[in-house]
């Protein structure tokens, strides 16, 4: 099983439609996606996140 990290301090809005393109990709090849916890929080309240992502605070 594959893994990747994502991590953002913001985004831009034109940055919106990438960052859910990234993601559903990700899940296409079966990678589990960890999202960095304040990164997870501003997509979270951008209603940018179709479903619930596991999520980290270091590594």
């Amino acid at each position: 099983m594959k893994k990747v990290a994502v991590y953002g301090q913001s985004y831009s809005i034109s940055a919106e439609k990438e960052i859910q393109i990234l993601l559903e990709i990700l899940e296409e090849n079966n990678i589990v996606c960890f999202i960095e916890s304040k990164f997870y929080d501003l997509l979270v309240e951008g209603d940018i996140l179709n479903k619930k992502y596991p999520t980290f605070f270091s590594f």
